[in-house]
């Protein structure tokens, strides 16, 4: 049962002034808001965003707020996300509206930071501080969407400035920096190393297949630093190093303003061997571009993979393996007949034409490829 303590009050209701000190035990939001649509999620609202939403009220209102408050709530659930210590400290006089400290422990790790709204002008001025430490991203994701395919700990900060009086507004005048750090993470649903191998053995062999679904891939660490301006998130440093591979990036991960992205992906293969049916193979030292683009809701991504075929070509120097993936036509084969000097050559009997079998499909390891990678980077 949710237990509430300890005071509040409101002075000359003409122009009032709040001053409160409240203690909550524990307390479920989502039993008090309205229910939501079927297979929609409810987004929880942060410090940040309540800032946001209260930056488009009229300035005037704005100026108004008298407000000096604490509030700590030790545990609250809010969309299924469960924070425990939550502390919240309001300020608001003249215009200038401060949300410091703003902080809570969730999913192992921790939450911290300060929000200020600056009224005093023609349009309101918001500056964040969010920053997140040690957060396990597999647990909040399952509590929040009912499904997790990334593990992880997490930290992330950002530090923003922006100004507007409408989410339009804000989202084009957002500038600030950032950064996010995984650290033990583990991608769900695609062995990336398994996949690439597998599908290097396909051409090799001339065997065309598909790669098999499903699996895992660890990492060891992601990076990556976020410069933002004009509603514009870009990245040029981003890297993730896993067991035999690492992923680097760069460019426009997100216009908020159109929802719209640009990014360019480039996966290394280290160089190395690998074992199928009792043959061995040397497999690897490639990279592979990936091109994202497009609205980001439609998760876009296309892999150039010529480096693959290239290099998978250069390690097999013999014709027979450039026949099979099709890439150098088949000579004639010799013929069979044999020249008798002294021998006077018959006129061939007349019959029907053999009939001949029909050609062999060929190989296109390009194709083959592309099938193989739609697992990692999607249609």
């Amino acid at each position: 049962d949710t237990q509430v303590k300890g005071d509040a009050s409101v002075n000359d209701f003409a122009k009032p002034a709040i001053r409160f000190g409240i203690g909550i035990n524990q307390i479920n939001l989502d039993r008090y808001l309205p229910p939501v649509e079927k297979g929609e999620k409810a987004k929880p609202a942060t410090p940040e965003t309540a800032a946001a939403g209260a930056a488009q009220l009229p300035v005037e209102t704005l100026r108004g707020l008298d407000i000096d408050g604490k509030l700590l709530i030790g545990t609250l659930v809010y969309s299924n996300l469960k924070l425990n210590n939550v502390k919240l400290a309001l300020l608001a006089k003249d215009g200038k509206i401060k949300l410091d400290p703003a902080s809570a422990e969730l999913y192992q790790g921790a939450y911290a930071g300060n929000v200020a709204l600056d009224a005093t002008g023609k349009f309101p001025k918001l500056t964040m501080n969010t920053n997140f430490n040690g957060v396990e991203i597999e647990p909040l994701l399952m509590d929040f969407q009912g499904s997790a395919n990334l593990k992880g700990k997490s930290d992330i900060n950002l530090a923003l400035f922006s100004a507007g009086s409408n989410a339009t507004d804000l989202k084009r005048n957002l500038n600030g920096q950032g950064g996010i750090k995984i650290t033990n993470g583990v991608f769900q649903g695609v062995d990336v190393r398994r996949v690439l191998q597998e599908v290097e053995i396909m051409i090799e062999n001339k065997i065309p297949g598909k790669p098999t679904e499903g699996g895992e891939t660890a990492f060891d660490r992601m990076t990556a630093s976020l410069d933002i301006k004009g509603g514009v998130i870009n990245n040029n440093d981003l890297i993730l190093t896993s067991p035999g591979i690492k992923v680097t990036g760069k460019g426009m991960l997100a216009n908020l303003n159109d929802e719209t992205w640009k990014y360019n992906l480039t996966l290394a293969v280290d160089e190395t061997t690998a074992t199928s049916k009792d043959s061995r193979y040397n497999i690897g030292g490639y990279s592979i571009p990936v091109q994202c683009s497009g609205l980001i809701k439609n998760k876009r991504c296309v892999p150039d993979v010529g480096d693959v075929l290239t290099t998978i070509l250069e390690k097999s120097v013999t014709d027979k393996l450039l026949e099979g993936v099709g890439l150098k036509k088949k000579q004639p084969a010799p013929t069979t007949t044999t020249t008798q000097p002294t021998t006077t050559t018959q006129p061939a009997p007349t019959q029907p034409a053999p009939t001949q079998p029909p050609p062999e499909k060929t190989l296109d390891p390009g194709a083959i490829i592309e099938e193989g990678l739609k697992g990692l980077f999607g249609k």
